[in-house]
């Protein structure tokens, strides 16, 4: 018989909640707010170079 301790719940709790976030979709960021630097996108004041989804609204 398999006996599911508390520690477990809350182990399969916190990797329940890892991966739901890890899952999500890109962020969606404006055009205006980018800016291209030595070939590389960034977010306006930014030092991180940018992963998520460009948008262009017309």
């Amino acid at each position: 018989m398999f006996v599911i301790t508390k520690d477990m719940k809350q182990l399969l709790t916190i990797l329940c909640l890892v991966l739901l976030v890890s899952c999500s979709p890109p962020p969606e960021v404006p055009s205006d707010k980018l800016v291209e630097r030595q070939g590389i996108t960034y977010e306006i004041n930014s030092t991180t170079p940018f992963t998520g989804i460009e948008v262009s609204y017309h």
